[in-house]
């Protein structure tokens, strides 16, 4: 199911119904807690979209969202960093473009094109995942912070790497 934070923005609610159809989920308009929302739906989680956060919720109360995480520590070792080291070696000019083939959360992604100011295509199979990081990087990349620049180079597709 997909729904909002409490008192969403035309924009939340126009969002969190276009990933409910985009991702086969039944949209639900957000008049109790999240998971007393799921509970009702008979549902297995939550794509939540609110004006400054976009998280998958289940029962547990667990979330996940794409977030900046440990992008400070690795950004303080620069190039290197042994993900980035692998893919620019010192001794080498930083890629343009780099394919993250399993973007998942798009924590790589971000470190990536963060550090090495290039490009990241990232390929992600799951709808629902392709859906979280491209609303995730849109917000980082508005975030003004360290990790924006890099968010903002990250672009999202849906695919199968195999």
């Amino acid at each position: 199911m997909a729904t909002t934070t409490y008192k969403p923005t035309p924009a939340s609610e126009a969002r969190a119904q276009e990933v409910a159809e985009r991702c086969g989920l039944i949209w639900v308009p957000r008049t109790d807690s999240v998971t007393r929302l799921i509970r009702g739906q008979g549902a297995e989680g939550a794509y939540v979209v609110g004006p400054g956060r976009v998280e998958l919720r289940d029962l547990e109360r667990r979330r996940i969202a794409v977030h900046a995480g440990t992008y400070p520590l690795v950004a303080k070792f620069g190039r290197e960093h042994p993900l980035v080291r692998a893919v620019a070696p010192l001794d080498e000019p930083p890629p343009a473009r780099v394919i993250d083939a399993t973007l998942g959360l798009a924590k790589d992604a971000i470190h990536l094109a963060g550090i090495l100011g290039c490009e990241v295509v990232g390929l992600e199979r799951v709808r629902l995942l392709v859906c979280l990081a491209e609303d995730g990087l849109a917000r980082l990349a508005g975030e003004g912070a360290a990790w924006s620049a890099g968010a903002a180079r990250v672009s999202v597709e849906e695919a199968d790497a195999r």
